[in-house]
């Protein structure tokens, strides 16, 4: 089995035991999007997929349940910042949406369109992992893309782009990894403002350090979100965001 079909069996398997968790009620209060602030003035928009949503889940005492979903968009708010988690996963900016989808992803069009007077500070995205996984051609992502930013200008809201994440060796097939290496570059020359975390993510070969990998080589365990936070933080402040 190639390293593309073991992750989205994987995908799919815990989109099953999350979706089955939330119907039994038992994700209340422990999702990042449950502390999505009360506006979006000011706010920082996070997407788009789970390696945003968070995981894996860490013991937290101040939770309902005990404990809370890890995410690096979920510790920005340690720092002070008004973070707007998106709830979308195991989608891509292509992969899983039918060929007329628009190109901004409905629960974020849904969200800036259904409060048009709230103005976000920006919206910080990363995405297009599992359309790497999946085989979707550079072309499509960079269509994606330049869409979502079009969408985003009309409404006068700022995207800042993050780079690709780093895999472990193995995740990717050496053809996705070239593409990862290569629309890393477009999008830095496209968006200067592209936060790129990758010198404190991989180890010398280019690839997920093992202290950072939740072990399926694609996600970031606690360390690694912690690690990601601090570095998407401190690059917003030097865009004065």
């Amino acid at each position: 089995m190639t390293p593309n079909a073991v992750h989205s069996r994987r995908r799919s398997l815990i989109a099953a035991i999350v979706a089955a968790a939330a119907a039994a009620g038992l994700l209340t209060g422990c999702l990042p999007e449950d502390g999505n602030p009360a506006t979006l003035d000011g706010a920082i928009v996070a997407g788009c997929d789970s390696l945003t949503k968070g995981g894996p889940w860490v013991e937290d005492a101040a939770e309902p349940n005990g404990y809370r979903v890890m995410s690096w968009a979920g510790e920005l708010r340690a720092t002070g910042r008004d973070v707007h988690v998106l709830a979308q996963n195991g989608l891509g900016m292509v992969y899983g949406l039918p060929p007329t989808w628009p190109a901004m992803p409905l629960e974020l069009r849904g969200l800036l369109d259904g409060r048009p007077a709230e103005r976000p500070a920006a919206v910080v995205w990363l995405c297009g992992m599992n359309d790497l996984l999946e085989g979707v051609t550079p072309a499509a992502l960079v269509t994606a893309y330049e869409g979502l930013a079009a969408d985003l200008a009309a409404r006068d809201v700022p995207l800042v782009p993050v780079a690709l994440l780093p895999a472990a060796a193995g995740t990717l097939t050496p053809e996705r990894e070239s593409v990862r290496v290569a629309f890393n570059l477009w999008l830095r020359l496209r968006w200067p403002a592209t936060i790129d975390c990758t010198a404190l993510l991989a180890g010398t070969d280019g690839h997920l350090r093992p202290d950072v990998d939740f072990g399926d080589g694609l996600h970031l365990n606690v360390n690694g979100q912690q690690t990601l936070a601090v570095c998407i933080d401190a690059a917003l402040e030097t865009r004065d965001l």
